[in-house]
């Protein structure tokens, strides 16, 4: 009999699903981190994003640090984009916002093999 084996999903998190599973331990976002099958799941996130959640909790919530240095080890971590997919964001998003779209975009394009 074959096998029906089906390729992980791929799923980029931005600083918000992180921050929200490292204040929570209730929450959907720590349960899809910490109780997802890799088989199943592969989680990517951006340097920066890493970088901008940790900013965040040790403003707001320096508690949650410890957890989220947990978290983190379960992610894999995806190259930051190139220049011109930055660019590329910041013409349909907000500036701000620009960095985690073009990371998403690249992590699906360099990821596509896993």
């Amino acid at each position: 009999m074959a096998s029906t084996q089906t390729r992980p999903r791929r799923i980029f998190f931005d600083s918000s699903v992180l921050i929200a599973a490292s204040i929570s331990d209730r929450g959907r976002a720590r349960d899809l981190l910490v109780h997802t099958s890799h088989e199943l799941l592969i989680m990517l996130v951006s340097e920066f994003v890493l970088a901008e959640t940790e900013r965040n909790l040790a403003a707001k919530v320096p508690l949650a640090l410890p957890t989220f240095n947990v978290l983190r080890q379960i992610l894999v971590v995806s190259l930051d984009p190139p220049e011109h997919l930055f660019v590329e964001a910041a013409q349909v998003v907000a500036i701000k916002d620009a960095p985690i779209v073009a990371a998403a975009a690249h992590a699906s394009r360099i990821h596509s093999y896993l």
